[in-house]
């Protein structure tokens, strides 16, 4: 009767009346004029329906079915609410249509609500943001076709059973906790849509942003973040598609924790990644604070990179550490391979900052390395020179352990070492030292194979200790170290072992040192002239492997 002449009232709706079906009770009524010719704006009509099971293939190819709905309608205006599967995903509908003709009226608006989860939301037609979004959310949509421009998408969404994740900021909502998004939306005549504002609400995020989609709705062509404060970090930027796949992230702000890019490629139980952790993405940045660990920063930060999904492909950073000093790195594929550089005239600094070791004072450093593929293993040699060894708590037991076998005193607090040397390898997160040395007033040697693993946060260190000045005249004033066996110089063994922030220092028995050891043992600060880089140069006489 609705789509009878000169009304057309359901064709007008996009809807075929040859495939509705359901059942109901209405009450229709007509009242127009006893004249010839009557036209539509002189028939005035109401009608009120209760309807069952109500089947009919909608507009935005939502197929409706199971529906038990209420119908009203005038001259001038139709509403139909009630319960339907759309596309089969249960929802309450209110659907508002406009018969005028005012171009400041809305023609159609309909309000969904109910809950969704990620196969249920693509049933539905919305963008696939299951890179972001996993599991139910509680949600109301309303879409407005209005009369003239693009049609509007307002969503109100409750997030707390869901997933809601950033993995290139290291973020996440785990489903239990709460959790609200807003979205104001616009959909363009020619297709695509656009979220003009985007808000999350979380309990340790805020954050305002713009999307727009690819016309397909198959992904997100740009984000656009205008503000964005989580867990420390504050900053705005953008993340748009690459036409080679994956992102671009352009970002800077006042503050950023970098500390998941520290860890990206890293499982967490130690071994590689075998599934991509991201989507691989490009980074460019600048932050004027980045938090690198619990209460150490970094200042006036820049970074490059790109990361492939499961391994850092390339990565350039420069940055002011807590006191002032620099620091810089560079990563990337070289001749033989990939190749990594870190410099800094701050070697305490730079291992505190990044959370590696905290017991070096001052120091300059220079870190080498190289793998041969872009997720093998790291292999490399470090320098620090002229540093002190400080009461931090490994430190403080191994200067206990110094003064048991002899120590001076004045060394109580702190002990000089004119340098380290040593080599390493690298890799899914746990180091493996090769030969170190460290010289000055005491010499320091670690066995090949001693470890730190940075996953579990645990160490364990072998090696042996003695006093340079042994040979100075001082070695019958030192109780353990009064006598030479042979060709080398009584020493204690030692085992550092534990975790990294508490482990156990422990002597062990005596053992033999040989010459090429002493030698470099027994070299003082200020032997070798400096330079303007690194404070001093070693004796290239003396660089490991060359005893």
């Amino acid at each position: 009767v609705l789509d009878e002449e000169p009304l057309h009232y359901t064709s007008k709706m996009g809807f075929d009346p040859s495939r509705m079906d359901g059942g109901g009770t209405s009450d229709l009524h007509f009242e127009l004029p006893l004249v010839r010719g009557v036209k539509g704006d002189m028939l005035d009509v109401a009608v009120t329906s209760r309807l069952n099971g109500v089947a009919a293939d909608g507009p935005f190819g939502l197929a409706v079915t199971d529906g038990k709905l209420g119908l009203d309608v005038t001259r001038h205006a139709m509403q139909v609410a009630g319960a339907v599967n759309l596309n089969g995903v249960p929802a309450t509908l209110v659907w508002d249509e406009s018969f005028g003709d005012q171009p400041q009226t809305f023609k159609s608006r309909f309000a969904v609500r109910g809950s969704a989860d990620d196969r249920q939301r693509l049933a539905l037609g919305l963008p696939d943001l299951s890179y972001w979004l996993r599991g139910p959310v509680e949600a109301e949509v309303v879409y407005t076709l209005r009369r003239s421009g693009p049609a509007k998408l307002s969503v109100r969404t409750d997030l707390a059973a869901a997933l809601v994740k950033v993995e290139e900021a290291g973020w996440r909502k785990d489903p239990g906790l709460p959790g609200l998004g807003t979205i104001e939306g616009t959909v363009p005549r020619d297709g695509g849509l656009v979220f003009d504002s985007l808000r999350i609400e979380t309990a340790d995020m805020e954050a305002d942003l713009a999307m727009e989609f690819l016309p397909d709705l198959s992904d997100v062509r740009k984000v656009t973040v205008m503000s964005a404060q989580f867990r420390g970090s504050d900053v705005t930027g953008e993340i748009s598609l690459r036409p080679e796949g994956g992102y671009r992230i352009d970002i800077k702000g006042r503050r950023f924790d970098v500390r998941h890019l520290l860890t990206l490629g890293q499982a967490e139980n130690g071994a590689a990644a075998q599934e991509p952790e991201t989507e691989p993405f490009t980074i460019k940045a600048g932050f004027d604070e980045a938090i690198t660990a619990e209460n150490r920063r970094m200042y006036t930060t820049t970074f490059s990179g790109r990361y492939d999904g499961r391994n850092w492909e390339s990565a350039i950073l420069s940055a002011k550490l807590d006191e002032g000093a620099d620091l810089a790195l560079a990563y990337g594929k070289g001749e033989t391979g990939y190749e990594l550089q870190v410099e800094s005239q701050d070697a305490g600094q730079t291992f505190r900052t990044l959370d590696w070791w905290g017991e070096i004072e001052g120091g300059s450093l220079v870190i080498r390395g190289r793998r041969d593929s872009v997720d093998g293993p790291l292999t490399g040699t470090f320098e620090v020179y002229d540093f002190r060894m400080r009461q931090a708590p490994a430190g403080l037991k191994l200067l206990q352990l110094l003064t048991v076998i002899g120590l001076p005193a004045a060394m109580d607090e702190s002990v000089p070492f004119t340098g380290m040397e040593g080599t390493f390898t690298y890799e899914s997160g746990v180091l493996t030292l090769g030969e170190v040395e460290a010289w000055g007033p005491v010499g320091v040697h670690v066995n090949k194979g001693s470890w730190l693993d940075f996953n579990h946060r645990q160490m364990k260190l072998v090696g042996v200790v003695v006093p340079a000045n042994a040979v100075q005249g001082l070695i019958g004033k030192i109780p353990l170290l009064g006598f030479i066996l042979g060709d080398g110089l009584i020493a204690t063994n030692f085992v550092v072992s534990g975790p990294l922030d508490e482990p156990d220092v422990n002597p062990q028995e005596a053992t033999t040192l040989l010459p090429g050891f002493l030698r470099k043992l027994f070299r003082q600060a200020g032997t070798a002239e400096g330079d303007q880089t690194t404070g001093h140069v070693p004796d290239p006489e003396l660089r490991p492997g060359r005893d």
